[in-house]
């Protein structure tokens, strides 16, 4: 997943921001023509609702948006959606419909590597 991201930040201009996320972590990545320009892991804090969880992963990705000043017409936000150890999982229908309005240019995936 990242070396994708990694690979498709050196293809097109703008920025890419890979985001990995489970029920407990956020793992958050921005590159640019290559290069690693950011990276953070996050806890999180929901209370098991998965509402909470989308608001949560939106509030990271959008701080971190606006701290680099990336441009929501170019720059691309691909999220990778991984299972816990117990087969659990975010919501993607929820993260979807939480974070698509606020990105031009939203990727989400279940079967990422």
């Amino acid at each position: 997943f990242l070396q994708d991201t990694e690979r498709r930040s050196r293809q097109h201009a703008g920025k890419r921001i890979a985001l990995s996320i489970r029920l407990d972590k956020l793992d958050l990545f921005v590159f640019e023509g290559g290069s690693l320009l950011f990276a953070n892991a996050y806890a999180i804090t929901h209370d098991s609702n998965a509402r909470t969880l989308a608001e949560e992963t939106l509030f990271y990705l959008v701080t971190v948006w606006k701290s680099l000043h990336l441009d929501p017409e170019n720059d691309h936000v691909a999220i990778c959606i991984r299972r816990s150890a117990d087969g659990s999982s975010p919501d993607r229908d929820d993260l979807q419909q939480t974070i698509e309005p606020f990105f031009r240019h939203l990727e989400l995936s279940e079967d990422c590597q």
